[in-house]
């Protein structure tokens, strides 16, 4: 409220109504018809500052597309209210910036932050028919780039969100244009990540399925058939898992962790093997039940 120095003051505007993001008006822009939808691509400067007054995330120019989970939560969220011209001040709980973990080095766990915003340009959504292979390989390597962000970070679930979106940007590029050898090798290494951070989720189908996806392309593929051996030793099947595993240690001797990953699955294997031995023989020992039920099971 109040201060009325001549000019109105802008209100603030609780964009989610829970009051853990808010947005005022700093500077109008060009009218409502120049708002960004979902999928547009945009420019923006923008400047962070911690409560204690620190500036990070300060960029002149930074590109994104809207609703993909590329940027903060709170510029997603915000930019779509905003017209192309807009400066805009968005105050921003952890919730919707950088979480309990907060970002290493610079933002402390549980931060709230104030961000000045301005959008510079407002771009319409990628015309898969028309699009130069060029630039869906740059737009899928910011997505990529993202996932690992979050995945240094154990955000697994956004880290996994980030490489779908890049393999749904390949996949609807290939379904317009033939798939050249690097469109291939850029789709593998979606597949790959996606693997990777759907294991840390132990979403095992999704990664044994991603895992498949790559070897159909690349059947000696090391990162996939480690991982699809991890997959199956989750699952239980640990006689294939080995044959998987010992593939990728074959074809890369000198890794550490596919040499560790062997002799975990082999010793399971044949522990497993052994168990069912011990349940065999038991079995033909009580011949016909009878005998007292001597376990709990």
């Amino acid at each position: 409220g109040g201060g009325g120095e001549g000019e109105k003051e802008e209100q603030w505007l609780d964009v989610l109504g829970g009051g853990e993001l808010m947005k005022k008006t700093i500077r109008h822009g060009e009218g409502a018809s120049t708002r960004p939808t979902p999928q547009c691509r945009v420019k923006m400067r923008t400047k962070g500052s911690l409560e204690n007054g620190q500036v990070v995330d300060e960029f002149p120019s930074i590109k994104f597309t809207v609703g993909d989970g590329e940027v903060v939560n709170a510029w997603d969220l915000c930019v779509s209210l905003m017209e192309r011209g807009e400066v805009a001040l968005v105050k921003s709980g952890p919730r919707f910036a950088y979480g309990e973990k907060g970002r290493d080095p610079d933002v402390p766990p549980n931060s709230t932050l104030t961000f000045e915003l301005e959008l510079l340009s407002v771009h319409p959504p990628v015309d898969f028919e028309k699009v130069k292979e060029s630039e869906i390989i740059h737009l899928v390597n910011i997505k990529r780039t993202r996932g690992n962000d979050f995945f240094q970070r154990k955000d697994y679930e956004r880290a996994l969100n980030a490489y779908t979106k890049g393999s749904d940007l390949l996949k609807n590029f290939v379904d317009q244009h033939p798939a050249t050898e690097q469109i291939k090798d850029m789709q593998i290494r979606c597949w790959n990540n996606f693997a990777a951070a759907a294991l840390k989720l132990s979403l095992h189908e999704a990664a044994g399925e991603a895992c498949d996806s790559v070897l159909k392309y690349d059947k000696e593929n090391v990162k996939a058939l480690f991982r699809k051996g991890k997959v199956l030793a989750a699952q239980g099947d640990y006689e294939l898992a080995v044959t998987f595993v010992q593939k990728a240690a074959a074809l890369d001797p000198e890794e550490k962790p596919i040499q560790l990953e062997l002799a975990k699955v082999v010793k399971k294997r044949d522990r497993a093997k052994q168990s069912e031995k011990e349940l065999y023989r038991r079995m033909i020992r009580g011949g016909g039940g009878g005998g007292g039920g001597g376990g709990k099971e």
